[in-house]
């Protein structure tokens, strides 16, 4: 018996593993083609929908013959029995022999790859790789990549058992010299989720409505026993209700990210995270290089553009040093509140007060009308913004993300769990602010309708006062325990075709309430704006009650629906 599976030992679960990643039980590692397209995009795509990992499915999948070994001479078909030295050796000499090149082929690439400066030739060299047990908010330097291809962990499948030692691993949790309150308020709230997950569930299945349903399967359902159908019920009670506990949930959660991209937007992200601000983050940059130089040695090795940004650094710590000396609210963190939706009109584009706006967005906390108001009144301090973020900028660093955000724009202020959802959708400029608590926080519907509220203010009060206390020492840090209920802020630049399929998909009555209610706004805005293609959008204003659970739908439509 092996870690993993039944059939191998583990020493041959090692071997086979060889054949297939980087590193064998690793968190992060890289995919070699070994799996072909399709089986990696399922393999990868069951993120959302298990809790298991990458590696322990690969491993299942051969031993299930799913997945077949490939057929060539020096890969036995059948390996049970075999000397396992003979079977690593047999790997990695496949490996070996096809993976890596020779060193006239280093030169090859070295010379039309990266001495005559064609970094487009790196798009056509595409990589696969997974990171598992990072931090959720370590995930969004991948996700929100806009070349990148992701599956993501639903927060559906959190192993709870190991959530808070896992937690206590986190290089900037631990050295914080908050630590100590950092993971009394991280058990305090997880427990919490636990307690109101439990409670909810027990509302959602005593509910006389869902009662209604169950027994009008007990009485229709001929292919399942009755056990069989009070199970599903009591699971999906679980599961439906777990859309409004998870507002709970916190940024410093571990979650797995699986992703492909081509080398070159793999050097950015990369960059984003050896350049970040948290120890975490930085570590996982260094990983990831090590794997990415087992895949692609010459494109990710010493000559890559995949390193720390000064410039980047730069920037951030200008921000946080200017900003309360530019802007009086910031100085006294008093930012506007604007509505979920905000549709951001009379600002002129393309302009030095649209340009410095947008850089100290993105870098503050306050709406994007109070920053383009204050410099339309002193556009000196629009000048100085665009000086100091231009002045120290060199030649392969990017134009900074801020400086992509165009007309029409609209900006959200709603929980960081929707907003997550939305992050997912990259065509177009977006923006997210760091996570703050000073916005307040957002209470679904079903939770004041279980009489919850009261204990789910209470944590989430102290929560806040837990990040005021780390904010003053480090706000990069502090972002990691902000519950998923408090709001944050994006600023969305997307063309029409983007907005009328995000409508599309995030209206339809399966997603979650709160972003559903921005795909309306902006449905509606469109309406106004551009009548005659505003009537040929798709919206879906189907709603159903929040306690129902999600697999009664069917027969609410047909049985209870007026």
């Amino acid at each position: 018996m092996g870690k993993f599976t039944e059939k191998f030992t583990q020493e041959q679960e090692e071997a086979i593993l060889s054949l297939y990643v980087s590193k064998p039980f690793a968190d992060i590692f890289f995919v070699y083609d070994t799996i072909p397209p399709e089986q990696f995009a399922t393999l990868a795509a069951a993120y959302s929908r298990t809790h298991e990992p990458f590696q322990k499915r690969l491993l299942l999948s051969i031993e299930s013959e799913d997945l077949p070994l490939p057929k060539m001479d020096s890969i036995p078909q059948d390996i049970t029995g075999i000397n396992v030295e003979q079977l690593k050796k047999a790997y990695s000499d496949f490996t070996e022999n096809w993976r890596l090149p020779t060193e006239k082929n280093k030169q090859f690439i070295q010379k039309w790859a990266q001495s005559y400066g064609h970094n487009s030739i790196k798009e056509l060299g595409n990589v696969r790789f997974i990171c598992e047990n990072i931090p959720d908010l370590s995930g969004k330097l991948i996700t929100g990549h806009p070349l990148a291809h992701p599956q993501v962990k639903s927060s559906r499948y959190i192993d709870w058992k190991n959530v808070l030692a896992k937690s206590e691993d986190n290089l900037d949790l631990k050295n914080s010299k908050h630590a100590e309150e950092i993971f009394k308020s991280l058990n305090k709230i997880i427990n919490n989720y636990q307690e109101i997950t439990h409670k909810l569930e027990i509302f959602s299945g005593n509910h006389p409505l869902n009662q209604e349903f169950l027994d009008y399967s007990l009485r229709t359902e001929t292919k399942k026993t009755k056990t069989q159908i009070i199970e599903a019920y009591d699971a999906n009670a679980r599961k439906s209700m777990l859309d409004y506990s998870r507002y709970l949930l916190t940024p410093s959660m571990l979650t797995s990210v699986g992703a492909s991209m081509e080398v070159r937007a793999l050097e950015e992200v990369v960059t984003d995270f050896l350049s970040s601000p948290l120890k975490q983050d930085q570590q996982i940059g260094r990983t990831i290089i090590e794997e990415a130089q087992k895949v692609v040695p010459v494109l990710m090795g010493e000559k890559s553009h995949a390193k720390i940004s000064e410039y980047q650094q730069e920037l951030r710590q200008y921000f946080d040093e200017a900003l309360p000396e530019l802007f009086e609210f910031e100085k006294n963190r008093t930012f506007e509140v604007t509505p979920r939706t905000n549709f951001v009109e009379n600002v002129t584009s393309f302009t030095d007060i649209f340009i410095a706006s947008a850089m100290a967005w993105h870098y503050g906390n306050a709406s994007f009308e109070q920053y383009y108001k204050a410099l339309t009144k002193e556009p000196k301090k629009a000048q100085e913004i665009i000086h100091q973020t231009f002045k120290t900028r060199g030649t392969f660093d990017p134009f900074p993300k801020p400086t992509l955000i165009d007309t029409p724009i609209f900006e959200t202020l709603i929980d960081y769990g929707a907003d997550r959802d939305n992050h997912r959708h990259r065509r177009g400029a977006w923006l997210r602010q760091a996570l703050t608590t000073e916005h307040g926080f957002e209470t679904p519907q079903m939770i004041k309708t279980a009489k919850l509220e009261k204990e789910y203010n209470q944590i989430l009060n102290e929560m806040s006062t837990t990040f005021n206390n780390i904010r003053q020492d480090n706000k990069y840090v502090a972002q990691l325990i902000v519950p998923f209920a408090f709001k944050c802020r994006r600023l969305i630049n997307w063309s029409a075709g983007q907005d009328g399929y995000y409508i599309e998909l995030r209206s339809k009555s399966p997603g979650h309430d709160s972003y559903r209610e921005i795909a309306w706004d902006v449905a509606e805005k469109i309406k106004t704006t551009a009548p005659t293609f505003g009537q040929y959008l798709k919206v879906d204003k189907q709603t159903y009650p929040q306690h129902l659970i999600k697999n009664a739908r069917k027969w609410y439509d047909q049985e209870k629906r007026k």
